[in-house]
C-alpha cells in the first residue's frame, strides 16, 4: 500500500462550492500525510487523516487523556460533552509535559489528539448521548504552514493541522462531511491564545494557572 503522493494532492482544485467527504475507499491510505502535502490541498489531507483514523478506530483504542474523560464542554464552538484520546506513541510526552516547570511544550511530531463530541440527552443536559456525533481533530505535522497562515513570525496554530468530522446528522452538517479542515479559524480563534502549552489548552492552563 503506498500513501498518497504530492503530485497527485496538486491535482485536486476544490472551487469554494465543493464539500468535502469522507472517502468510501480508504486503499492507500496507511499513514497519516506530511506537512508538505497537507500545505498543498486542506480537503484530500483531511480525508486521508479520516481514513487513518478509521482503521486506528482511536474512539475505543486509544488511552484518554487524564482528566479528559467525558464532560460537558461549554465552549461556543462545542457545546457539547467531550472526551479527548490521544495517540498512543505520544501519551508519555503529554504526561511529561504537565510538569508547569517545563518551559517549552512541544509534543511528537505526528502526535494525534482526538476528540468525540457527544451531544446530551434532550430531557436531562447532565447525560451524553452513547453514539459520538461528531470529532474534532489535531494532528501534529513538523513544519506544517500553509501560505496566509503566519501572523508575524509566528505559524497560527504552529504545526497542527485540523479537521472536524461529523460522524451523524445534526446541526448543519450531514453525514460524513470533513468541516475546517487545514488551519480552521473555529479552531485556532480559540487555540491561538494556548501557544505556551503547544496550542493546547490543557497544557498551557498548567503554565498560566500553576
Amino acid at each position: 500500500m503506498t500513501v498518497l503522493a504530492v503530485g497527485l494532492l496538486a491535482a485536486r482544485d476544490l472551487s469554494a462550492q465543493d464539500a468535502c467527504t469522507v472517502l468510501e475507499d480508504c486503499s492507500g491510505y496507511t499513514a497519516l500525510p506530511t506537512a508538505a502535502q497537507c500545505a498543498v490541498d486542506d480537503c484530500t489531507c483531511a480525508q486521508q487523516v479520516e481514513c487513518y483514523l478509521r482503521n486506528e478506530d482511536p474512539g475505543e483504542t486509544w488511552p484518554v487523556l487524564p482528566g479528559q474523560d467525558r464532560a460537558l464542554n461549554r465552549n461556543f464552538f462545542h457545546d457539547r460533552f467531550i472526551e479527548t484520546r490521544i495517540s498512543p506513541k505520544s501519551l508519555d510526552s503529554w504526561i511529561r509535559f504537565t510538569d508547569p516547570s517545563i518551559e517549552t511544550v512541544d509534543l511528537p511530531d505526528k502526535t494525534v489528539l482526538y476528540k468525540s463530541g457527544y451531544m446530551p440527552k434532550d430531557r436531562n443536559i447532565a447525560r451524553p448521548e452513547n453514539t459520538p456525533s461528531s470529532a474534532y481533530v489535531f494532528v501534529k505535522l513538523d513544519g506544517y504552514c500553509p501560505d496566509g497562515s503566519s501572523v508575524g513570525r509566528f505559524c497560527l496554530g504552529g504545526d497542527w493541522f485540523s479537521v472536524e468530522v461529523a460522524e451523524k446528522n445534526y446541526g448543519i452538517l450531514t453525514k460524513g462531511t470533513l468541516v475546517d479542515e487545514g488551519k480552521s479559524s473555529k479552531c485556532f480563534g480559540c487555540h491561538a491564545a494556548a501557544e505556551k502549552g503547544d496550542w493546547s489548552w490543557q497544557l498551557f492552563s498548567r503554565r498560566r494557572y500553576p
